[in-house]
């Protein structure tokens, strides 16, 4: 067995003590697949505060989902998706003020992750992540990538430096960006697929200064 301490740690193949877990709240699944039903974590509450951590771990009976139909926001501090574990994250509102680790499968859907963290942040893990709609809300000293990571839908810059010099990130055709300024933006790599001719305006800078690059495909299918 594994006790926990001191929020969520990885662990191999050994099951978790509930009792030692007083900063953690896994996923046990022992009634359903419903991550709204508090009989379903090991604190006996959906996650809704920032001060613990959140631990997807697998060889659980049932995979953690929000459904489609749940709308209450979701708070954590650090989240850890175990490998073979899978987070199915539904239409919610997820709000992260801690790392973003995911060593499993992470399906977005149509919801929202939010880092909203007052210290530095990093999105990291063994398994590329891929969001639906992604807020990058740090006001600390920024959000750095461990992984290739992908924006499908809105990439929001709201407050905090998004650190991608060490890995890519990556928005496909349906991708769009909202602000950009020199409190908030991409220091580092993004790549765009775009299925259209139109301008597309990269939020970048230097960490320090906001320094837009906009770029016009000169044809359809192009990745700039």
């Amino acid at each position: 067995r594994c006790a926990v301490t001191n929020g969520c740690i990885s662990y191999a193949g050994t099951p978790l003590v509930s009792t030692s877990a007083a900063n953690c709240n896994f996923w046990e699944g022992t009634t359903s697949t419903d991550a709204d039903d508090a009989s379903n974590w090991s604190l006996g509450v959906v996650p809704s505060t920032a001060s613990k951590d959140v631990l997807i771990p697998r060889k659980v009976q049932n995979s953690c989902t929000y459904s489609t139909e749940s709308t209450t926001n979701v708070s954590m501090k650090d989240l850890w998706i175990q490998n073979g574990a899978t987070f199915n994250a539904g239409t919610k509102s997820h709000f992260v003020s801690g790392d973003f680790t995911n060593n499993g499968t992470f399906n977005s859907s149509t919801g929202i992750v939010t880092m909203n963290g007052t210290a530095a942040q990093a999105i990291n893990g063994s398994s590329g992540t891929s969001f639906y709609n992604y807020i990058n809300k740090n006001i600390g000293t920024g959000i750095t990538l461990g992984v290739a990571t992908t924006i499908q839908n809105t990439f929001t810059l709201s407050s905090g430096i998004l650190d991608a010099s060490s890995f890519n990130l990556i928005l496909p055709a349906a991708g769009t960006v909202v602000g950009g300024e020199d409190e908030s933006h991409v220091k580092g790599t993004m790549l765009k697929t775009t299925a259209a001719t139109s301008k597309f305006t990269f939020p970048l800078g230097d960490g320090t200064q906001y320094k837009s690059i906009a770029i016009t495909p000169s044809g359809t299918g192009s990745t700039v």
